[in-house]
């Protein structure tokens, strides 16, 4: 699989499902592969978030570190929901093969 995506790529489970449907494989491996190249980038915008709000706490002194901080706490929280979204829409995607 290519990876098309930025860093900070939102995936929901409908979108998870057709890319892994547009593999056109029933191999688990083709499948699993995919799904590892879509958990990679969702990963990369957790940690992203992560270490926005490191460093928005380190900036906390002067005012500009709490939007830092609340930007790396929204990316996070993207991260977390695709890389939720990607795990589930692979599950059930695997269940019907």
């Amino acid at each position: 699989m290519s990876n098309d995506y930025g860093p900070y790529t939102k995936f929901n489970k409908q979108e998870v499902i057709g890319l892994l449907k547009a593999t056109g494989s029933k191999d688990k491996d083709v499948l699993y592969a995919t799904k590892a190249g879509l958990l990679k980038v969702a990963r990369q915008t957790r940690f992203n978030g992560t270490i926005f709000m490191v460093v928005g706490v380190g900036f906390a002194i002067v005012l500009i570190g709490i939007p830092i901080f609340f930007g790396g706490w929204y990316w996070r929280r993207r991260g977390t929901s695709s890389i939720k979204a990607i795990e589930e829409a692979y599950r059930e995607y695997a269940e019907v093969l």
